[in-house]
């Protein structure tokens, strides 16, 4: 039992990392953008080629993942997402383009890497502690403390700092946020660059711990949103909440049932959130204010 503790905590903190980073770009700019699923699978195959085919120190081997990792997201906001403003594209244009360029760069990172799948772990990352006859290896405590850290500087960031305000303002109304005179291509500049920095750390962290596979981003990507779902537009305890209910229905699934039904069981409760509670857990919508 303290075994699943530790797995289902585990699980957890990946899907608050995964949740987080989509948070982060689904707020200001309003669509399910498919691009942090390759962002997720990007860092991990960077850290891999550093760090397992140019025997690289792992410290650089990270850095370098995370930079390029975000770099990779910068220019695709300035590129592409930048352009689709200036043509007052729809939300449903702009989630068919990411959708296309996550399948595109995923049959890249096939062709490179292969679909088979890679080991970054190792015995400096793979030390173990036994606590209380569970077992619990070193990455999965630091995965852990990441999402304590990670989550605890993003609500000070957005409710401390001039910018988090900014970034939950232009969430209301783009056009009353822009009469202000306040540059709006800055703040969806560093909001995307927030959500792709979280889907690099994330991506790092996992596949630490697990094996890489080129759909790797996309199935930790899809966790993300459903507990997002489930969770509701609200405060960081209902997106927590979700996240919980999701590591909890995947894990006790596993330990009753089998592990082939994980994903079924989450969806099934997707549904049933869409069906009977749409709004999730928070019950509250985005807040608009109209001129």
């Amino acid at each position: 039992m303290i075994q699943l503790i530790f797995n289902i905590l585990f699980t957890f903190s990946i899907i608050i990392m995964a949740s987080l980073s989509f948070r982060c770009i689904y707020y200001p700019f309003k669509f399910v953008d498919f691009s942090i699923a390759i962002y997720i699978t990007l860092s991990g195959y960077i850290l891999y080629f550093f760090k397992i085919q140019l025997s690289l120190p792992l410290l650089l081997s990270i850095t370098m993942s995370i930079v390029l990792t975000t770099l990779f997201g910068i220019a695709h906001e300035r590129i592409i997402l930048e352009k689709l403003r200036s043509l007052k594209s729809t939300s449903l244009n702009k989630l068919i383009i990411s959708l296309s360029i996550y399948i595109i760069a995923q049959n890249i990172i096939s062709l490179i890497w292969g679909d088979d799948t890679k080991k970054i772990r190792s015995i400096e990352i793979n030390v173990g502690h036994k606590i209380m006859g569970a077992h619990i290896t070193d990455v999965q405590i630091l995965i852990i403390m990441f999402c304590v850290c990670i989550s605890i500087l993003l609500f000070i960031f957005m409710n401390q700092t001039e910018l988090g305000r900014y970034v939950k303002a232009i969430t209301s109304n783009e056009v009353l946020f822009s009469i202000q005179g306040i540059n709006l291509s800055k703040v969806y500049f560093y909001s995307y660059v927030m959500g792709s920095l979280l889907s690099a750390i994330t991506g790092i962290l996992y596949s630490m711990e697990s094996d890489l596979k080129p759909t790797l981003g996309f199935d930790i990507f899809i966790l993300g949103l459903i507990a997002l779902i489930i969770g509701g537009i609200g405060n960081y305890k209902s997106i927590m909440s979700g996240a919980l209910l999701v590591a909890i229905s995947q894990h006790l699934t596993a330990y009753y049932l089998d592990s082939k039904w994980m994903n079924a069981i989450t969806y099934i409760i997707l549904i049933a959130f869409l069906i009977w509670r749409p709004l999730g857990f928070s019950g509250q919508r985005l807040k608009k204010i109209e001129i």
